[in-house]
């Protein structure tokens, strides 16, 4: 079913700007608007990513692992408070990923794609690359039982 936010269409979630040259081992919170699911009340959120990277041989057990970083009750503070919005950090959550991107292990790859269910805002790169500018996107649908 569609959601009351996004819906079937697929909506940006962490800007371009924010992922590019994204180190291994680093993560970023998004500075995209939040996700005003207080008002939608969606139950389910869709990712889809994708990233370039310089021509690089993937390991096998590479993968992306994407953390929620809900807003806390104080109002300002997301997740585990370790990151700024749209500033990379050599950082990793300190709780468990909402979700982790298994990818291909092949040689020469310069793009990185995958989808998974479940919730999203902050990704954590835990291959052996860094992103590089362009084209890189996170996007998201959203839906719910009605």
């Amino acid at each position: 079913m569609a959601g009351n936010g996004a819906g079937l269409t697929w909506t940006t979630s962490i800007n371009s700007a924010d992922l590019a040259s994204l180190a291994n081992g680093s993560s970023v919170l998004s500075s995209v608007a939040d996700i005003a699911n207080g008002t939608n009340l969606d139950q389910f959120m869709d990712l889809s990513v994708r990233c370039a990277i310089a021509s690089s041989t993937i390991a096998a057990g590479a993968n992306l692992a994407l953390w929620l970083y809900a807003l806390l009750d104080d109002g300002s503070t997301y997740g585990d408070g370790q990151l700024v919005a749209g500033t990379q950090a050599v950082k990793t959550p300190v709780f468990a990923p909402c979700a982790t991107i298994p990818l291909v292990a092949a040689a020469s790859q310069t793009t990185l794609v995958g989808a998974a269910g479940g919730v999203f805002n902050s990704p954590y790169n835990s291959i052996p690359n860094s992103v590089v500018e362009t084209p890189t996107s996170l996007d998201y649908i959203t839906g719910g039982l009605t």
